[in-house]
């Protein structure tokens, strides 16, 4: 059942919450909507209402959860406070949506838990080299970017990069431009590979770094039936690298270029 307009100002009261607060609660609308909700009579928004009815139903609960935390034979204290502090104290309250009385228990709960935690020393436990390995920070050589779609220059310093884990010293980092290898690796993806030092050519599927006089390239590497007049080998296919983006068509072959690294992952 939601709140009639006396409930809402009451609550407002009991809580020492302003109306100002209760116009931001309410989708940052402003305290004159508000005074005009509660002064004439003008009806709230059925949703608007609700809203409230969580709100003050929300304070009831944490009202009773205090309640129910409470020593049956509380010990009673008094501080002093100036009216600066006491503002303060106020503020902090609101901000919390808190009463003032709520917001001064948690606080010092709070201090008293950090005061425990300060005469506790902690002892961290016993990793595994593995685990310490995984915790560790990784680093490795980020060769500059490669394109995938057209060659970008591949004449860049290296220079250190934050990986999720530890590789191999003849593995590097590439960070991708371009869309020609999605959905498999994305525009600006930071990608490992691994310099390719076989004879011959790698797998069929792999995803290569070509490189030839214009440049570096991203490309996967296949083969297909070779034309008259193509050098083939004993099945009579040649190597070509491809797009994996069906936007970027192209097939090349690899004459006058290398391959210099296979794509070990995409981090």
């Amino acid at each position: 059942m939601n709140p009639s307009k006396e409930d809402i100002k009451e609550w407002l009261k009991t809580t020492a919450r302003s109306r100002d607060w209760l116009a931001a609660q309410c989708g940052s609308i402003s305290k004159r909507t508000v005074d005009n909700w509660l002064s004439s009579p003008k009806e709230i928004p059925l949703a608007t209402l609700a809203l409230i009815g969580r709100l003050m139903e929300d304070d009831r609960q944490a009202e009773e959860t205090r309640r129910q935390r409470q020593d049956p034979q509380p010990q009673i204290f008094s501080v002093e406070v100036d009216l600066a502090t006491f503002r303060d104290y106020s503020r902090a309250a609101l901000e919390s949506r808190m009463t003032l009385e709520e917001w001064i228990i948690h606080t010092c709960d709070a201090e008293v838990g950090r005061i425990a935690r300060d005469k506790v020393i902690a002892l961290p436990p016993a990793l595994s080299a593995s685990r310490m390995l995984e915790e560790a920070e990784h680093w490795l050589d980020l060769h500059g970017g490669i394109a995938a779609g057209a060659r970008i220059s591949s004449d860049i310093q290296p220079e250190p990069v934050r990986v999720s884990r530890d590789y191999p010293a003849d593995h590097y980092a590439l960070r991708v431009f371009g869309r020609s290898m999605e959905p498999k690796i994305r525009d600006g993806a930071l990608i490992i590979v691994k310099h390719w030092h076989g004879q011959g050519f790698p797998r069929k599927g792999s995803i290569v770094a070509y490189s030839d006089g214009q440049g570096a390239t991203l490309k996967e590497f296949a083969y297909r039936k070779a034309q008259p007049g193509e050098d083939a080998d004993t099945f009579g296919n040649i190597p070509v690298l491809r797009s994996l983006n069906k936007e970027f068509p192209d097939i090349q072959t690899l004459e006058g270029g290398r391959i210099d690294a296979v794509l070990v992952g995409v981090e």
